[in-house]
C-alpha cells in the first residue's frame, strides 16, 4: 500500500510544487500590483476574470477529462482497440470538435463587446476588456487539450515545466502592463491573454505528436457522452466560487469586493497548494489502481492522509493570514484577513468532495453530477441572497462553506451506492476534534503573539500522537525517515 501511495505523493507533490513557484511569483509582484489598482479596479477585475473562467469551463465541455478517462481503458468510447494510433485519432477528434464548435461560438460573442459593454457598465470604456477576455477565452480552451495529454501520461514535470513558463511571462507582462504602462485592471487580463496565447504555441510540439487531420462525429458525441455530465459540476465550482462576487457587487461596494477577492487569494491557497495538486494526480492514480484487490482499502487511507494535511495547512493558514496581509497590502485591505480561515475551509470540503466521489467515475455514472450540482449551485444562490445582505463578506464566505459541504456529502452517498469504500471514521474524528481544540479557543481571543500561534501550529502532530492517531507501522515509517 505504501507504495502506491508513495507514488500518488510523488505525483501530487511535483504538482503542488509547481503550482506553489507560480503563486509565490504572484504574491511577489501582489503588493506592487496592489499599488496600481484601487480596491475598485481590483473588483472589477476579478469580475472579468470569473467570467472568463465560467465561459472556459462551459465551452470546453470537459473534453479533457473525457480524454483523460479513455486513456485507462483498453477500449475507446466506440469500442475500438485504444492503440496509439486511436489514441491519437480520439484526440483530435476531440480537438477538431473544440474548433468546430466553441472557437465560432466565442467569436461570434467578440462581435457583441461593445454592446456588452454599455449592457454592463453603461460605457463603451470596457469594449477591449470584453475582446481581450474572448481571446483568452478560446486560448485556455484549446490548451486543456495538451494538459490532459500530459496528465493522463502521469508526465507531470513536463507538465509544470510548460504551466511555470507561461506564468513567469504572465507575470512579467503583468508588471509592465499595469506599472510601466498604467493600464490597471485592463493590463492584468492583457498580461493574462498573452500568456495564454505563448503556452498554446509551446504546446504545439505535444499537439503535432498526438494531433492528426482526421475528425469522427460519432467518437466526439461518445466524448461528450462521458465529458458534458461534469461540466454541470465544474460549473458549479465556478457558481459556488464566483456568484458571492456579483452578490456582493449589488449589496455592497467594489472597495468590499475587492477586499473580499484579496481574502480569495489567501483562502484559495488550499486549493493551490494541495487540493487542486491532489486532484490533478489522484484521478490518474486511482485508475491504475482500480483492479488491484486492495484498492478500496487504499482509497480509505488517502482520504484520511489527505484530511491530516488539509487540516495542517488550514491551521498555518488561519493562524498566519493576518500576520502577512499587514506585511504586504495597504491598510485599505487589511480587514480581509477575518474571512481567509472561512474560505480556506471550503477548499477543504472540496478536496474531501474529489476524494469520495472516485466511485462515481470509476464507474462511469458522471449522469448524476448534474443533479448533484443543479442541487448545489441552487443551495449557494439561495445561501448568497439570504446571507450577503446581512452578514457582508462573511455570509459570502459562509455560504461556499455550506455549499461544498453539501456537494461532499452528496458525491459520497452517490459514489458508495455504486462503489463502497470503507473510510477510517475515527481516524478522520480524532482529524477534525484535534483541529478544532487548537484553532477555536484563539479565534475567540485577541492573541496576536506570533510565537504562541507557532507553538498552536507545531502541536497539531503533537496532540494527533497523543491520541492515538498514528498506527504502528507509520510511526515506524516516520521515525525511520526522521532517522530516530
Amino acid at each position: 500500500m505504501f507504495k502506491e501511495l508513495k507514488r500518488l505523493f510523488r505525483h501530487s507533490l511535483t504538482y503542488g510544487i509547481g503550482q506553489s513557484l507560480g503563486k509565490l511569483a504572484s504574491f511577489l509582484i501582489l503588493p506592487i500590483i496592489l499599488r496600481y489598482l484601487t480596491p475598485g479596479d481590483y473588483g472589477i477585475l476579478e469580475i472579468f476574470v470569473v467570467s472568463i473562467g465560467i465561459m472556459t469551463t462551459f465551452f470546453g465541455f470537459s473534453m479533457n477529462s473525457a480524454i483523460f478517462r479513455y486513456y485507462y481503458k483498453s477500449n475507446l468510447p466506440d469500442g475500438k482497440a485504444g492503440n496509439t494510433e486511436e489514441k491519437k485519432s480520439l484526440v483530435s477528434s476531440a480537438f477538431w470538435g473544440l474548433c468546430i464548435i466553441s472557437v465560432p461560438v466565442i467569436l461570434i460573442f467578440m462581435l457583441f463587446s461593445k454592446p456588452l459593454s454599455f449592457g454592463f457598465w453603461d460605457s463603451g470604456f470596457y469594449t477591449i476588456f470584453f475582446v481581450v477576455a474572448f481571446i483568452t477565452i478560446i486560448g485556455r480552451i484549446l490548451n486543456n487539450i495538451p494538459y490532459a495529454i500530459l496528465r493522463a501520461r502521469e508526465e507531470s514535470i513536463r507538465f509544470i515545466k510548460f504551466s511555470l513558463f507561461s506564468l513567469f511571462l504572465t507575470l512579467i507582462l503583468n508588471v509592465y502592463f499595469v506599472v510601466v504602462l498604467k493600464k490597471s485592471a485592463l493590463g492584468i487580463l492583457l498580461g493574462n491573454m498573452f500568456g495564454t496565447v505563448f503556452l498554446l504555441l509551446l504546446f504545439s510540439n505535444v499537439l503535432s505528436k498526438n494531433l492528426n487531420l482526421s475528425f469522427s462525429w460519432m467518437r466526439f458525441s461518445n466524448l461528450l457522452k462521458f465529458g458534458f455530465p461534469i461540466v454541470p459540476v465544474l460549473l458549479t465550482f465556478m457558481v459556488v466560487d464566483i456568484s458571492d462576487r456579483f452578490f456582493l457587487k449589488h449589496f455592497s461596494t467594489l472597495e468590499e469586493l475587492g477586499r473580499y477577492a484579496l481574502a480569495y487569494k489567501f483562502g484559495i491557497l488550499m486549493s493551490i497548494l494541495l487540493v487542486q495538486p491532489f486532484n490533478m494526480a489522484w484521478k490518474p492514480f486511482a485508475m491504475s489502481i482500480e483492479n488491484k484487490e486492495n484498492a478500496k482499502d487504499i482509497y480509505s487511507r488517502v482520504l484520511t492522509y489527505f484530511l491530516f494535511i488539509a487540516l495542517f495547512l488550514w491551521l498555518g493558514l488561519s493562524l498566519f493570514s493576518q500576520n502577512i496581509i499587514h506585511l504586504i497590502a495597504p491598510q485599505s485591505y487589511w480587514n480581509a484577513y477575518k474571512v481567509i480561515p472561512v474560505i480556506a475551509l471550503a477548499y477543504v470540503l472540496l478536496g474531501i468532495s474529489y476524494n469520495v466521489s472516485i466511485g462515481i467515475y470509476l464507474t462511469e455514472k458522471t449522469k448524476y453530477y448534474p443533479y448533484i450540482a443543479g442541487g448545489t449551485a441552487g443551495l449557494n444562490i439561495i445561501l448568497n441572497y439570504l446571507l450577503i445582505p446581512v452578514l457582508g463578506v462573511t455570509g459570502a464566505a459562509l455560504a461556499t462553506v455550506c455549499s461544498y459541504a453539501t456537494m461532499a456529502g452528496a458525491m459520497f452517498l452517490v459514489s458508495q451506492k455504486f462503489y463502497k469504500i470503507q473510510y477510517e471514521w475515527l481516524r478522520l474524528f480524532k482529524l477534525c476534534l484535534t483541529c478544532a481544540i487548537l484553532y477555536i479557543p484563539l479565534s475567540l481571543t485577541e492573541v496576536t503573539a506570533l510565537w504562541i500561534r507557532v507553538v498552536i501550529f507545531i502541536s497539531f502532530p503533537i496532540v494527533l500522537y497523543l491520541f492515538g492517531f498514528f498506527g504502528k507501522e507509520e510511526v515506524l515509517k516516520i521515525r525511520a525517515s526522521l532517522h530516530i
